[in-house]
């Protein structure tokens, strides 16, 4: 008796932390995802990292979690803005415009960024879209996951 009590508070102690929890960039129903994630087959192959969606361009883009600016530039020929939140999920944004300088700490809902059309040779998915992608240590995650937009899959006969 005294091992399976013993078991039950180490199993009680080690419980994981419960998952973020996180904003949207921007109010957004699915009508307004016009390209979804599509998860590639490798690691380095073709799919779609995140969603498209489509947005009043005057909408500010805010912290979707607590944490800090990873990074705020241009990648190629569009700016790029990435937070980081304190577990190390990173949250991406293209073409935005970052509104604080990297290392800044941010606060889940927090005005970060703003629409930044991307320079005339830039193709985009969708006018007046932003790309939104999350990933962690091992890679792209559906950003609609972490919104409550996804239902896990049903067998059915």
């Amino acid at each position: 008796m005294t091992k399976i009590i013993a078991l039950l508070l180490l199993l009680l102690s080690s419980t994981a932390p419960a998952p973020e929890i996180i904003a949207t960039p921007v109010p957004f129903t699915q009508s307004q995802v016009k390209n979804h994630f599509q998860a590639p087959l490798w690691d380095r192959g073709p799919g779609h990292r995140g969603i498209d969606i489509a947005i009043n361009t005057s909408s500010p883009i805010v912290a979707p979690f607590d944490g800090s600016v990873f990074f705020s530039g241009e990648v190629v020929d569009r700016q790029v803005l990435t937070l980081i939140s304190v577990s190390g999920l990173k949250a991406s944004f293209e073409p935005v415009c970052g509104l604080q300088p990297q290392g800044t700490t941010v606060s889940k809902r927090q005005v970060v960024g703003v629409f930044c059309p991307p320079e005339s040779g830039y193709s985009m998915h969708c006018d007046d879209c932003i790309h939104f992608s999350v990933r962690n240590e091992y890679g792209y995650l559906n950003p609609l996951l972490f919104f409550g937009e996804l239902r896990p899959a049903k067998l059915t006969r």
